[in-house]
């Protein structure tokens, strides 16, 4: 009974506790609403400022005309032109291999790479040599036959004459009685005895002629054989056909060789080319386009040259090139193949500091370059500078740099000019070029007109948010030189429009 009081005390405490904890909160946080709404109430009024316009600093450069011929450039790989299979027309072994025969090994032209036994087809050749003599001995001796048999056929002729006249004699004389029956018997066999003779004589020399016929025909199969083998004992060595390079051997000395199968493979040196992936727009741009598509028998021009190059260790090699043909369009990748001859593979050239030029292999990967047409007042922008039409259509244009005052040429405004993007080179644009008397291609006619003009100034900085009337200002405004000057060897990007103070010089 007595732990009740104690109970009732502690919870006395316990919420009087409580009470005080609330009435801190509340003092406190009234503090600070009370210092919050103070402060509010007490806040000075911030200075009023005019808000500046800004106006955005970009690169230009001035555009002016120039000459655009910047060639066509492909990548191929150097093939042989006519490669060549080195097959035996005669089967035997091989009594000798020319000693440089091995793959990679250059062999002039005329030089003997390999040689078959031809004991076995020399005495072919004999024996056909044997038997032409002894047939043409034959013709001769039927030939002198036939002109003694023309002889014994005369005599034998006078002779039947005069047995028939004996015979006419007898029969004459019996009419008188005074010829035996005998004696006219022995004339009548007389004179028939010489008659069969002068039949045989005549039988004889009718069929010498086919006699001679068979023999000539005899001969001149002899003559055939004989041809057929020594141009077998000829094939038993095999030239080099050109000045080459051995791709494969087969075959060694003393192998045995057989008919139709191939012992080793060369490329000819003087006939090289290389297959070349191009742009097929590109190629209107160049003399080439009119020459391959022309045929055969219209083409009366030469050849378009190209220039061949290979890198390697920094250091470029040049050869000379025609364009030859048209291989094929690929519509995987959509390039023209267009196939270059290489001129002067087997050239030796010297080089600066007495270095001898290397000389073509199979497979090198190398760089063409076919010369495009001169294009005359050309103007060419950087391929960066080019826009987007915003509605997605194909319309390509410029943002240019137009001054809003005479007196303050750094200050302008952003204007639009349409251009049309007529070729593209690396991060060059062609957009324009007097077309007269161009030598070039009928153009694309459903591209715009080129809006932009010379002496213009292009904008080179990238604007995101670029709107037309936007103020600019250009950078370098201080400087009297700017924008026409630039140094070609700068390095930005105003410098790829210096050739003459304009991105059109580029070439």
């Amino acid at each position: 009974m007595q732990a009740l009081p104690h109970s009732d005390d502690s919870e006395r405490m316990e919420r009087l506790r409580k009470r005080i904890n609330v009435a801190l909160c509340t003092v406190i946080l009234g503090g600070a609403a009370l210092t919050f709404v103070y402060l509010i109430l007490t806040r000075p009024d911030p200075v009023q400022q005019a808000r500046p316009q800004q106006v955005r600093e970009v690169e230009v450069a001035t555009v002016e005309l120039c000459t655009f011929d910047a060639p066509v450039v492909g990548h191929g790989n150097v093939r042989a032109t006519s490669p060549l299979k080195i097959v035996p027309e005669v089967g035997g072994a091989l009594i000798h291999v020319h000693k440089d025969l091995a793959v990679g090994k250059r062999i002039a032209k005329g030089e003997v790479l390999f040689e078959i036994d031809a004991r076995s087809y020399q005495a072919e050749a004999d024996a056909s040599q044997s038997e032409i003599k002894r047939l043409e001995a034959s013709l001769a001796q039927l030939r002198q036959e036939e002109l003694a048999l023309r002889e014994r056929v005369e005599n034998a002729r006078e002779l039947l004459a005069l047995a028939e006249r004996n015979l006419d004699r007898e029969v004459g004389l019996a009419a008188e009685n005074v010829s035996t029956p005998l004696e006219r018997e022995l004339a009548q066999i007389s004179y028939l005895k010489q008659k069969e003779l002068v039949l045989q004589y005549e039988n004889q020399l009718a069929q010498n002629p086919h006699r001679i016929s068979e023999i000539e025909a005899l001969l001149d199969m002899q003559r055939t054989k004989l041809a057929e083998a020594q141009r077998r004992v000829e094939k038993t060595k095999i030239h080099c056909p050109f000045d080459a390079r051995v791709e494969s051997v087969s075959a060694a000395e003393l192998q045995v060789v057989v008919v139709g199968f191939a012992i080793a493979s060369l490329t000819n040196l003087e006939a090289m080319e290389l297959a070349v992936g191009v742009d097929p727009g590109d190629l209107r741009w160049t003399p080439a386009w009119n020459y391959l598509h022309d045929s055969g028998t219209d083409r009366s021009a030469p050849p378009p040259h190209a220039t061949i190059s290979w890198t390697v260790d920094d250091r470029e090699y040049r050869w000379k090139g025609t364009v030859a043909r048209l291989e094929r369009l690929d519509e995987v990748t959509r390039t023209a193949r267009v196939v270059i001859e290489i001129t002067d593979a087997t050239d030796e050239v010297t080089l600066d500091g007495g270095e001898i030029r290397p000389a073509l292999s199979l497979g090198m990967f190398c760089r063409v370059e076919i010369p495009a047409t001169p294009l005359e007042n050309a103007i060419v922008v950087p391929r960066s500078a080019v826009q987007d039409a915003e509605d997605g259509s194909a319309t390509k244009f410029v943002w240019v740099f137009q001054p809003s005052d005479p007196s303050s040429p750094g200050e302008g405004v952003l204007a639009r000019r349409v251009v049309p993007a007529l070729r593209t080179v690396d991060n060059r644009v062609l957009v324009s070029y007097a077309q007269a008397d161009s030598g070039v291609a009928a153009a694309t006619t459903d591209l715009p007109a080129c809006e932009l003009q010379p002496g213009e100034q292009i904008v080179l900085s990238q604007l995101p948010w670029a709107t037309k009337g936007m103020r600019l200002r250009r950078q370098g405004a201080n400087d009297p030189a700017s924008p026409a000057a630039f140094s070609a060897g700068s390095g930005n990007q105003s410098a790829l429009l210096a050739s003459g103070g304009g991105f059109a010089g580029i070439r």
